[in-house]
This record gives structure tokens, C-alpha cells and sequence, in this order.
């Protein structure tokens, strides 16, 4: 079972930048979420982000963020437009896409850091998502500069 922390703290300008890093899908709900609901979805990205290989549930996530399930699944999908699994989905494809580009580790090996037990699943869903292999992802892209999913999170994060 992953490890979940007490306590990420951050501030102010951190948790309102870690939220509007992403796409909003409302940005009126997103004024009327309280400080404290945005401390809580900032605590489960980070949660996310540092347990990126683990297998993590969606209780694990509610948890660090100290919220039911049900109730967090709500307030995260107001706040940032995704389910906790799609935006961890995300996150998890983001870094192989950042992995891919910028080191040689072999396609087995990125899938395993990014939260994947089968590399053909993970080579599956990628394709499907980019429309390319992760291999051919490497080969066609590997000149790009990639932004990578670390310069989007807020200091405390990284």
C-alpha cells in the first residue's frame, strides 16, 4: 500500500497556480471553492505526482486530501475539470511522454515508472491517445524541447 502523507503544505500562490496550470472548466466554481478545498486538491496532485509508478486508488487519493471519496471526487472534478483517475491518468502520460523524450530508458522501463504493471497495456493506451507508438513517439519527437510535467508544479512538489 502506498504511503500517503499527513500533510503537504503550500501557499497561497502555489495552490492558485497548481490549479490554473490545467485546464478549468469552470472558473466561476473555481472562485467559489473555499481555501480549504484547494489546500486539499493541492495535496492529492502532489500525492499524485510523488506516487506516479504506485498503484494508486482512489481512496488513497481522497485520504491525503482528508475527503470522502465521494465527496472529493466532486470537489476535484470542480475544481480542476477531471476525475482524480483521468487528471492521474494525465499526470502518468505526461511523464512518459517527458521520459521518452528526454532520456533513453527503454519503453519497458518508462512504463513501469509512470504507474503501468504491463508495458503492452501501457503501449496501448498510449497509442491510442497519441495515435503513435511510444517507440515511434521517441523517434519522431525526440528533438522537441519537452515541457515537462515538473515545471507546472507548484515548488513544494518537485
Amino acid at each position: 500500500m502506498t504511503q500517503i502523507p499527513t500533510a503537504y503544505t503550500h501557499d497561497d500562490a502555489a495552490v492558485v497556480d497548481i490549479v490554473s496550470r490545467r485546464q478549468i472548466v469552470n472558473e466561476s466554481a473555481v472562485a467559489e471553492v473555499s481555501e480549504h478545498l484547494h489546500r486539499a486538491v493541492t495535496r492529492a496532485i502532489c500525492f499524485m505526482q510523488d506516487n506516479l509508478a504506485e498503484p494508486i486508488t482512489a481512496d488513497e487519493i481522497a485520504r491525503t486530501a482528508l475527503f470522502s471519496k465521494y465527496h472529493f471526487t466532486r470537489v476535484f472534478q470542480r475544481v480542476t475539470g477531471d476525475s482524480p483517475g483521468r487528471y492521474l491518468t494525465e499526470l502518468r502520460f505526461e511523464r512518459a511522454r517527458e521520459l521518452l523524450l528526454s532520456t533513453d530508458l527503454k519503453v519497458v522501463d518508462i512504463s513501469y515508472e509512470v504507474g503501468f504493471a504491463s508495458v503492452g497495456t501501457f503501449s496501448t493506451r498510449f497509442r491510442e491517445r497519441t495515435g503513435v507508438s511510444p517507440s515511434a513517439f521517441r523517434q519522431h519527437f525526440r528533438t522537441a524541447t519537452p515541457r515537462t510535467v515538473y515545471e507546472r508544479l507548484p515548488a513544494r512538489c518537485k
